[in-house]
């Protein structure tokens, strides 16, 4: 099997691996049935097997992306500005802009001593909708991964013109939460993204 063709074998069945893994995610906390709360016991399994799901999507879509041959972007016509028309205490207040949900794990808060935050119960059901959200995130990034990997590799492309350092995709000490196969493929994943990223930052 040739380099390209297996690469792209990789990238198909990881991607596929990882829609029947979000598809079990989904399951096991019957998110499908839109619950408002959850257990605290559920959200720390479902939420450190999703970390790792969206680590693995996240280097697929990467090593997808270094394998674009990007088309050069056509300037778009200059054209002008309409006149702004005078603010009027009749005109409707603008709607806020709807900030989008990120692939990737949020940053939470340090904690205070002890661990827990002040006024948040240490028991008891928790909130479902944050984690609903990532679930929600990653499904709509494994719906079309092609076109998120686009995005990436111009970005990827800025960086590298603009004089970044070249990544180094470190392999992760601990074992996978997901089932084998993908855990395989994960395996397989830091090598490949090294070797494609050096091959984009090689100027010889």
């Amino acid at each position: 099997m040739a380099p390209m063709t297996a690469k792209a074998a990789l990238l198909t069945h990881g991607f596929e691996q990882a829609r029947l893994a979000l598809a079990s995610l989904i399951g096991m906390g019957r998110f499908n049935l839109r619950p408002e709360t959850i257990t605290r016991s559920l959200k720390q399994r479902v939420s450190g097997t999703l970390k790792e799901l969206e680590i693995i999507v996240r280097r697929l879509l990467t090593l997808m992306a270094l394998g674009l041959n990007l088309a050069p972007i056509t300037p778009r016509p200059v054209t002008a500005l309409p006149e702004t028309p005078a603010k009027t205490e009749a005109q409707a207040p603008k709607k806020p802009r709807r900030i989008p949900f990120r692939l990737g794990p949020r940053v939470l808060p340090l904690l205070p001593i002890g661990g827990i935050p002040s006024g948040i119960p240490a028991t008891g059901p928790v909130d479902a909708m944050p984690l609903m959200h990532r679930l929600a995130v990653l499904q709509h990034v494994l719906k079309d991964p092609a076109a998120h990997a686009r995005r990436l590799a111009r970005i990827l492309e800025r960086q590298r013109k603009s004089g970044g350092m070249r990544p180094v995709i470190a392999h992760t000490a601990r074992g996978y939460r997901l089932r084998a196969e993908l855990g395989t493929i994960a395996s397989f994943l830091p090598g490949l993204l090294n070797t494609a990223f050096a091959d984009l930052y090689d100027t010889s």
